[in-house]
């Protein structure tokens, strides 16, 4: 069918981008693109997005790359990368090991790393914030006092600080479920008190310092999401309550890049379709329907509006490798009338259906099953929650090593 965009590769190596010129038009006033990815173990999914990643930075302009992963471990990943470290090793530091330890991703961080001392470099960061990493908590205490420091050196010395230090190292063992709901509230209050208080000393900082405030604006933003994770604590067994507020600092955060610290560029987003679909009232699966879950993508869709363009994966057919176990399972055949049956009925093995063209929408818009969310089949109208689709009829498995 014609009004599809026909894909002729998803090999990352191929960089005769031929097939990808009609996403010129399609992607022509957009800042952020989202590729989503149906499970965090799709290597075919993974390769296809390796490809547009390239396309996009050299043919689009595109030059900022944010994972679903803690934007302090991005920045220090590409932070060792330009000094010349082996991205490879360096990404496993800090880059989640679903992308950084599969096969399929090889390509994607070798090129960063080449194009690293280039007019047009592909820089590296993250959306996410959390304090269970390495980089977290090897360096994020030690970096955030070594800029402090110049600033404000009476303040580092002060008990505000040393009982920020104290409370910091303390959070992760807060998780446990020897906690009783009195401990953890107790600290929570502690702990949120404390991160306030550097918050306001990280503003006051700024009309002193007006040359840093670039990164003063980056540790603000670094405290606004150990605040968040900290709500995530109080609400830890809550089955929803936590993963709405993930979400809502991840969204928080590509505005923060988008508005400050990358304010002229553009920014390619590598999640899961979970995250970033922009509707999830209509999808038959409760984890997604509450009324009061706000997913990453409906946040950037409603303040960037059609500067943003939500990319969904899905397959016909193939294996996935289940990260949480572990091991590779077969995707299901799909049923009959699916999105997915309805495109492999075409016989191509990559195709890019853009539902923002009204011919293609009116093809869609109701309710579909479609595998592109977790690679199991979800009834939704998937027009209200992407804004395209790449298709790839036989999904290989993410291979770790």
């Amino acid at each position: 069918m014609d009004l599809f965009v026909n894909i002729k590769s998803i090999n990352p190596n191929d960089t005769n981008f031929s097939d990808l010129e009609p996403l010129k038009k399609i992607l022509k006033d957009v800042d952020i693109v989202m590729l989503g990815e149906q499970s965090h173990g799709d290597g075919s999914t993974y390769e296809a997005k390796t490809r547009l990643i390239k396309f996009l930075h050299q043919e689009m302009g595109f030059d900022v790359l944010a994972f679903e992963n803690i934007m302090f471990d991005g920045n220090k990943v590409w932070q060792e990368i330009k000094k010349g470290k082996d991205p490879l090793q360096s990404s496993q530091k800090g880059i989640n090991k679903l992308w950084s330890s599969s096969k399929q991703c090889i390509p994607l961080f070798k090129y960063i790393s080449s194009k690293k001392n280039t007019f047009h470099p592909l820089i590296l960061t993250g959306i996410d914030n959390r304090t269970t990493s390495m980089f977290m908590r090897n360096y994020f205490l030690k970096d955030f006092e070594t800029f402090l420091k110049p600033l404000d050196k009476k303040f580092i010395k002060g008990s505000v600080w040393k009982n920020f230090l104290n409370l910091f190292v303390k959070f992760p063992l807060y998780y446990s479920p020897e906690q009783n709901k009195d401990s953890i509230l107790n600290f929570a209050k502690t702990y949120k008190r404390h991160l306030n208080l550097i918050k306001d000393k990280l503003k006051s900082l700024i009309h002193k310092n007006s040359d840093q405030t670039d990164n003063i604006n980056f540790w603000i933003q670094q405290i606004n999401g150990l605040n968040a994770w900290t709500d995530g604590l109080i609400n830890k067994d809550d089955p929803y309550i936590p993963g709405i507020i993930r979400d809502s600092i991840m969204a928080e955060n590509i505005i923060f890049l988008k508005n400050n610290y990358y304010k002229n560029h553009k920014i390619i987003v590598w999640a899961a379709t979970a995250h970033l679909i922009k509707d999830s009232k209509g999808i038959d699966f409760e984890s997604y329907n509450k009324n009061n879950i706000k997913r990453v993508g409906e946040y950037i869709s409603e303040y960037y509006k059609n500067k943003v363009y939500v990319v969904g994966f899905t397959s016909a057919v193939g294996k996935m490798l289940n990260f949480v176990y572990q091991n590779v399972t077969d995707l299901s055949n799909p049923s009959k009338g699916s999105i997915e049956d309805i495109l492999q009925s075409l016989n191509k093995e990559y195709l890019f259906i853009d539902f923002r063209n009204k011919n293609i929408k009116d093809i869609f818009d109701r309710n579909l099953n479609s595998k592109c969310l977790g690679n199991i089949e979800l009834q939704n109208n998937w027009t209200k929650s992407l804004d395209g689709i790449f298709y790839i009829k036989t999904l290989e498995p993410s291979e770790l090593y």
